[in-house]
């Protein structure tokens, strides 16, 4: 009987061991994506693109839709606060994007769904602002597939980083 029941633990450790491990090892390995003095560390598996210097990323998932993010950088007239950049781009969106909703605002980004081509698409965009010029991460997915990529998507935000000395104003 206690040759059974020490056969059991043994095979009881090793297995909460192996799994362990195996759950450290799964770590989803992230690229690091460099455009215009700035950085995002982005899955490994993301595609990588640039079109007339905008920079494209795009996942696919196990879902028929993918997740799509892009790095727009614009220059201002002036200098603006992060509100009055946040009134500036609503308004921008909502000439392009009639169907417009705000569902969530944060200290540098704003989530919202509109509709396209029928779907509803929810929107995380990010606004990073240096001097008079704002950097805008826009990720995209459809209303199905935001809630189990959020997380992630939240991940590549954070991520944003200046790589010059200056410093985010």
């Amino acid at each position: 009987m206690i040759k059974r029941d020490s056969f059991w633990k043994a095979w009881f450790i090793i297995f909460t061991l192996f799994f362990s491990l195996s759950s450290v090892t799964a770590k989803k390995k992230t690229q690091l994506i460099k455009s215009d003095k700035t950085v995002i560390e982005v899955p490994e598996d993301w595609k990588v693109t640039y079109k007339n210097n905008k920079l494209f990323l795009y996942s696919i998932y196990s879902t028929d839709y993918a997740v799509m993010t892009d790095l727009v950088k614009e220059e201002l007239k002036k200098k603006m606060t992060f509100d009055e950049f946040f009134n500036y781009s609503v308004k921008n969106i909502k000439k392009s994007l009639p169907s417009y909703k705000l569902i969530e605002k944060k200290d540098n980004y704003q989530i919202f769904s509109t509709k396209t081509m029928g779907v509803e698409v929810i929107n995380l965009q990010a606004y990073f602002l240096r001097e008079k010029t704002a950097y805008i991460l826009a990720l995209s997915a459809s209303k199905k597939d935001f809630k189990s990529n959020k997380e992630q998507m939240l991940k590549v935000v954070r991520s944003f980083k200046f790589t010059d000395k200056k410093g985010e104003k």
